[in-house]
Protein backbone atom coordinates (compact mmCIF):
# COMPACT_ATOMS: atom_id res chain seq x y z
CA UNK A 1 0.00 0.00 0.00
CA UNK A 2 1.37 3.43 -0.91
CA UNK A 3 1.30 6.34 1.54
CA UNK A 4 -1.36 8.06 -0.55
CA UNK A 5 -3.53 4.92 -0.55
CA UNK A 6 -3.16 4.65 3.23
CA UNK A 7 -4.16 8.31 3.63
CA UNK A 8 -7.20 7.89 1.38
CA UNK A 9 -8.34 4.74 3.22
CA UNK A 10 -7.94 6.36 6.65
CA UNK A 11 -9.60 9.64 5.73
CA UNK A 12 -12.50 7.82 4.05
CA UNK A 13 -12.99 5.84 7.25
CA UNK A 14 -12.88 8.92 9.50
CA UNK A 15 -15.19 10.90 7.19
CA UNK A 16 -17.61 8.07 6.56
CA UNK A 17 -17.59 9.03 2.88
CA UNK A 18 -15.08 9.13 0.03
CA UNK A 19 -12.55 11.95 0.01
CA UNK A 20 -11.15 13.58 -3.09
CA UNK A 21 -7.42 14.14 -2.77
CA UNK A 22 -6.39 17.18 -4.77
CA UNK A 23 -3.80 16.65 -7.47
CA UNK A 24 -2.13 19.97 -6.71
CA UNK A 25 -0.16 20.08 -3.50
CA UNK A 26 0.28 23.10 -1.33
CA UNK A 27 -0.34 23.20 2.43
CA UNK A 28 -2.54 21.08 4.65
CA UNK A 29 -6.16 22.02 4.06
CA UNK A 30 -9.67 20.71 3.53
CA UNK A 31 -11.86 22.43 0.96
CA UNK A 32 -15.04 23.13 2.92
CA UNK A 33 -16.95 24.98 0.22
CA UNK A 34 -17.42 22.05 -2.16
CA UNK A 35 -20.07 19.35 -2.35
CA UNK A 36 -17.59 16.60 -1.47
CA UNK A 37 -14.64 16.66 0.92
CA UNK A 38 -11.43 17.56 -0.90
CA UNK A 39 -8.17 17.15 0.97
CA UNK A 40 -5.11 19.14 -0.06
CA UNK A 41 -1.77 17.72 1.04
CA UNK A 42 1.57 19.49 1.40
CA UNK A 43 4.48 18.74 -0.91
CA UNK A 44 6.39 17.13 1.96
CA UNK A 45 4.20 14.99 4.23
CA UNK A 46 7.04 14.68 6.75
CA UNK A 47 7.72 18.42 7.08
CA UNK A 48 7.91 19.37 10.75
CA UNK A 49 8.51 23.09 11.21
CA UNK A 50 7.79 25.35 14.19
CA UNK A 51 4.07 25.61 13.35
CA UNK A 52 3.79 21.80 13.06
CA UNK A 53 5.46 21.41 16.45
CA UNK A 54 3.12 23.98 18.01
CA UNK A 55 0.11 22.20 16.49
CA UNK A 56 1.24 18.88 17.93
CA UNK A 57 1.95 20.38 21.37
CA UNK A 58 -1.51 21.99 21.45
CA UNK A 59 -3.22 18.79 20.29
CA UNK A 60 -1.40 16.56 22.79
CA UNK A 61 -1.98 19.01 25.63
CA UNK A 62 -5.70 18.87 24.90
CA UNK A 63 -5.68 15.11 24.18
CA UNK A 64 -2.94 13.21 26.03
CA UNK A 65 -3.81 9.95 24.24
CA UNK A 66 -2.57 11.59 21.02
CA UNK A 67 1.00 11.42 22.35
CA UNK A 68 1.36 7.92 20.89
CA UNK A 69 0.30 8.93 17.39
CA UNK A 70 2.31 10.33 14.50
CA UNK A 71 1.98 13.91 13.31
CA UNK A 72 0.42 12.74 10.06
CA UNK A 73 -2.38 10.99 11.93
CA UNK A 74 -3.43 13.90 14.12
CA UNK A 75 -3.04 16.35 11.24
CA UNK A 76 -5.29 14.28 8.97
CA UNK A 77 -7.88 14.02 11.74
CA UNK A 78 -7.75 17.79 12.23
CA UNK A 79 -8.33 18.33 8.49
CA UNK A 80 -11.26 15.88 8.57
CA UNK A 81 -12.52 17.92 11.53
CA UNK A 82 -12.70 20.98 9.27
CA UNK A 83 -15.06 19.09 6.96
CA UNK A 84 -17.14 17.65 9.79
CA UNK A 85 -17.59 21.08 11.45
CA UNK A 86 -17.86 23.15 8.27
CA UNK A 87 -21.50 24.09 8.91
CA UNK A 88 -20.66 25.33 12.42
CA UNK A 89 -18.12 27.92 11.28
CA UNK A 90 -18.53 31.46 9.97
CA UNK A 91 -15.96 31.07 7.20
CA UNK A 92 -16.02 34.68 6.08
CA UNK A 93 -15.14 35.77 9.61
CA UNK A 94 -12.50 33.03 9.86
CA UNK A 95 -10.74 34.12 6.66
CA UNK A 96 -10.68 37.71 7.93
CA UNK A 97 -9.44 36.76 11.42
CA UNK A 98 -6.59 34.53 10.31
CA UNK A 99 -4.72 37.19 8.36
CA UNK A 100 -1.38 37.74 10.10
CA UNK A 101 -2.17 35.24 12.86
CA UNK A 102 0.47 32.59 13.60
CA UNK A 103 1.51 30.12 16.22
CA UNK A 104 -0.73 29.27 19.13
CA UNK A 105 -2.99 32.24 18.30
CA UNK A 106 -3.82 30.57 14.99
CA UNK A 107 -4.82 27.34 16.72
CA UNK A 108 -7.17 29.36 18.96
CA UNK A 109 -9.25 30.61 16.03
CA UNK A 110 -12.80 29.26 16.16
CA UNK A 111 -12.54 27.08 13.04
CA UNK A 112 -9.22 25.61 14.17
CA UNK A 113 -10.51 24.88 17.67
CA UNK A 114 -13.62 23.18 16.29
CA UNK A 115 -11.61 21.03 13.87
CA UNK A 116 -9.23 19.93 16.63
CA UNK A 117 -12.11 19.35 19.05
CA UNK A 118 -13.69 17.04 16.47
CA UNK A 119 -10.38 15.21 15.95
CA UNK A 120 -9.93 14.80 19.72
CA UNK A 121 -13.44 13.40 20.11
CA UNK A 122 -12.78 10.93 17.27
CA UNK A 123 -9.45 9.84 18.72
CA UNK A 124 -10.94 9.51 22.21
CA UNK A 125 -12.88 6.45 21.03
CA UNK A 126 -10.86 3.27 21.63
CA UNK A 127 -12.05 1.65 18.39
CA UNK A 128 -10.99 4.71 16.42
CA UNK A 129 -7.55 4.63 18.04
CA UNK A 130 -7.17 1.07 16.68
CA UNK A 131 -8.08 2.34 13.19
CA UNK A 132 -5.53 5.12 13.60
CA UNK A 133 -2.80 2.65 14.56
CA UNK A 134 -3.69 0.47 11.57
CA UNK A 135 -3.37 3.55 9.38
CA UNK A 136 0.10 4.21 10.78
CA UNK A 137 1.19 0.63 10.09
CA UNK A 138 -0.05 0.98 6.50
CA UNK A 139 1.41 4.46 6.04
CA UNK A 140 4.84 3.72 7.48
CA UNK A 141 4.94 0.20 6.04
CA UNK A 142 5.66 -1.73 9.24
Amino acid sequence: MTQLQAIRQFVNLALGEPVVIAREREDWSMAVDESRPRLILPFNLDHNDREDKLFRADFVERCPCARGFANITITLLHEVGHWMTRLDVDWERYYDERVGVYGIDYFRLDAEMKATDWAIAWLSNSYNRKYAKTFEVNYFGH
